[in-house]
């Protein structure tokens, strides 16, 4: 029980018990022994470790590498004494032959010339124009988890963990597309522009806000 819970700690599994992400899988009870050396451990890998044993039984099963997006989405868990080797080392193992390298040749570039902040703005806005799709601004995380300085707000920090989980790793039912079929007009500034351009309408106002519930005080519940 104890390696057990110690697994469920150092795997990061213990914030996901009440979502929907966790689900019985019969796969890893039949093959229990693969992770028993890991189970057995006493490493405090986190998530990363997991993330790399399924990248990696992922690619065996398929005979197929994952693309750079889905390579950078399931393992912001790792780490990297360079944060610029987050991007690097994930390019060296993703998918060349199709999005988004086909369409977007210069995120196989490696310069540890340019600054991270540099990278990082280049390689967000690649994959926003490689697939069109500004659903890869849920790839930002939470502010206050942002460790690199001076990285414009829509850009994420991949040397840092995604929290919160964005909606479409929450479950198959949480993929809404509020805008339908209109599609984002992709702007034409350079790759390292900090600003980017985005069209929306006017649907409506806020009228009013919820108190943020982590922030609540016992004089701001009351029973119902």
């Amino acid at each position: 029980m104890s390696a057990a819970l110690r697994f469920v700690v150092h795997s990061g599994w213990g914030i996901l018990l009440h979502s929907e992400q966790m689900r019985f899988n019969q796969r890893l009870t039949d093959n229990v022994g693969v992770y028993s050396r890991l189970i057995e451990s006493k490493l405090d890998s986190g998530q990363s470790a997991w993330g790399l044993f399924h990248a990696r039984d992922a690619v065996r099963e398929s005979g197929k590498k994952w693309n750079f997006a889905q390579l950078l989405s399931n393992h912001r868990y790792c780490k990297s004494s360079d944060p610029r080797g987050m991007v690097y080392a994930l390019q060296g193992v993703a998918r060349k032959a199709r999005r988004p390298f086909d369409t977007q040749p210069k995120l196989l570039d490696i310069d540890y010339r340019i600054s991270v902040q540099q990278l990082y703005t280049r390689t967000a806005k690649e994959l926003l124009r490689a697939w069109g799709d500004l659903g890869f601004l849920a790839q930002r995380e939470q502010q206050s988890r942002t460790r690199i300085v001076g990285l414009p707000s829509w850009v994420p920090d991949y040397s840092v963990e995604l929290m919160p989980k964005p909606l479409y790793k929450r479950g198959p039912n949480c993929n809404w597309c509020a805008s339908g079929a209109i599609k984002w007009r992709q702007d034409d500034r350079d790759l390292e522009d900090r600003l980017l351009e985005v069209q929306g309408m006017s649907v409506g106002a806020v009228e009013a806000t919820a108190a943020d519930p982590t922030r609540l005080g016992e004089e701001d519940l009351h029973m119902f």
